[in-house]
């Protein structure tokens, strides 16, 4: 990657392994600094052995067809990238896209609360079943909930795109999003758009 500085990826054979790491600070003033990493394996191709370096890295099988998202952020890249129909829950019924909207006050998708107001709601998840929860961690006092969600067997990878200093570091984690739902042309498309 060329400008994002909270996030690299790496291909290693059919794995795709993807590290992430920012200093996240709430608006109290308190920061905690967020790490993970990622291995992105392929849904349709077996499942290969992790090397001891990913021994602790949390594994998804891709492309996703269940997401859920506490950011409208993680929607806008989706939305990009033609995949929100594969939201099963949402932060709330403030999304800036009419359709998740609609689909979020119908009751057709959950609602975990946004980042910037609560933890996620862990009933929410657990009923939803999502592939993979995208979190945005905005307040440190929430990290014990995405432990907690992990320990329920939750698959969560940390958004930190909104932690980059610049605009086209926060545009190349489309890269990621792209990876994860099996649409990397098209986000290749959209970032060369933004960078053109």
């Amino acid at each position: 990657l060329r400008h994002a500085r909270n996030l690299t990826l790496e291909r290693r054979g059919t794995l795709v392994v993807a590290r992430l790491k920012a200093t996240v600070a709430s608006e109290r003033g308190n920061s905690t600094e967020q790490a993970a990493t990622v291995a992105l394996a392929p849904v349709n191709e077996p499942l290969p052995a992790l090397p001891e370096d990913l021994r602790d890295a949390t594994l998804i099988r891709t492309p996703v067809s269940r997401i859920a998202t506490n950011a409208s952020s993680d929607e806008a890249f989706l939305a990009q990238l033609g995949v929100t129909e594969r939201l099963v829950a949402v932060g709330g019924l403030v999304s800036y896209d009419d359709d998740i909207r609609r689909r979020a006050k119908a009751g057709e998708i959950g609602q975990v609360g946004y980042n910037w107001h609560s933890p996620p709601n862990l009933d929410v998840l657990l009923a939803c079943k999502p592939d993979v929860f995208l979190m945005r961690l905005s307040d440190p006092a929430h990290t014990p909930v995405l432990d907690r969600a992990k320990a329920l067997g939750i698959v969560v990878l940390p958004t930190l795109a909104e932690e980059e200093a610049t605009y086209l570091g926060r545009a190349e984690w489309i890269l990621l999003y792209g990876l994860l739902t099996g649409t990397q042309a098209q986000a290749e498309r959209v970032f060369g758009e933004i960078t053109s």
